[in-house]
């Protein structure tokens, strides 16, 4: 593994964006994250890291008076309200909430890292990732982006998300670090198989598992079904319950720890930290095993690798 990279954590949630990059050998620095409650979660899992509350004051000269520096990498999902679905693509990208990308790409040019990488919805590829690009270049950074499914990266979840990887010394002439080759029908399914006996649920499995515990997705035509996977996760479950668990007889919703796995989180995440079931329902972020793939993908660039 190449020596390991600091990592500044913007717009930073509940942390899965550093929890992956820490497993592909990297370290988080700081994190810059406005929400109490989010505050919350990361210090019970980062105790001794600092935390910034507001991306709109965080200055390089901050950073370097608290002694963070050597920043090679800055990693952050920028609010997606102006363009996802959920906010009918309002503004896009120079709405309100998600016009703080303009903060964002202030930071990158302040702190100089050697990478940056962004998340965001899918929507992105037609409401802003244009002008995103250029705003990258305009301050000295090559980028390249694609799409991934979290159902690719072992866990069961459809959750289609949009990340560019941005290099402050241009991407190497042949390189491609997201290796963007299609992922198969059939690689999905041979994952989703080992998932049935190895995914590490905290469920209590009978032998009969289709009666004691079964998994149901609604769809399109507001019939429940086993898919194999669950529904992208956001804020409305709580209310809507689109998918539900039927468990010895008894239909429940999915519980918090079940949606932190969901995301390749630990299932005890957020205990300890205060946090309703209401609030917990809004943490849906990017997976954390993707983000691990990334870190491994940058540490191979960093190889010469790809």
């Amino acid at each position: 593994m190449v020596s390991y990279m600091k990592v500044l954590d913007i717009f930073s949630g509940v942390g899965g964006f550093s929890l992956g990059l820490e497993r592909a050998g990297m370290e988080t620095a700081a994190f810059c994250e406005f929400d109490p409650k989010c505050q919350q979660v990361l210090r019970k899992n980062w105790p001794d890291t600092p935390i910034y509350n507001d991306v709109r004051t965080l200055t390089m000269e901050q950073l370097k008076n608290d002694g963070i520096e050597d920043i090679g990498l800055i990693c952050g999902g920028f609010p997606c309200q102006n363009i996802s679905i959920a906010g009918k693509g309002i503004g896009g990208i120079s709405g309100e909430k998600s016009g703080l990308w303009t903060e964002y790409k202030r930071i990158i040019s302040e702190v100089r890292p050697k990478f940056a990488v962004i998340e965001n919805v899918k929507q992105l590829l037609s409401r802003g990732l244009s002008v995103l690009l250029q705003d990258l270049a305009s301050i000295g950074y090559d980028a390249t982006y694609t799409t991934f499914d979290s159902k690719y990266f072992g866990v069961p979840q459809r959750r289609r998300r949009v990340y560019i990887i941005a290099c402050r010394d241009g991407i190497r002439d042949g390189s491609d670090i997201f290796k963007l080759e299609e992922r198969s029908t059939e690689e999905h399914f041979l994952k989703v198989a080992a998932i049935e006996k190895e995914f590490a649920w905290n469920f209590e499995k009978g032998e009969d598992i289709e009666e004691a515990f079964a998994y149901f997705t609604r769809q399109r035509s507001d019939e429940f079904a086993c898919t194999g996977l669950s529904s992208t996760l956001a804020k409305r479950d709580y209310k809507s319950y689109t998918d539900v668990i039927v468990q010895e007889g008894k239909v429940r919703r999915v519980s918090v720890a079940e949606r932190m796995l969901l995301q390749g989180l630990p299932q005890d995440w957020l205990e300890d930290c205060g946090i309703s079931s209401s609030k917990a329902y809004s943490f849906n972020g990017m997976t954390t095993n993707v983000v691990e793939h990334i870190g491994g993908l940058i540490n191979e660039y960093e190889k010469g690798n790809i």
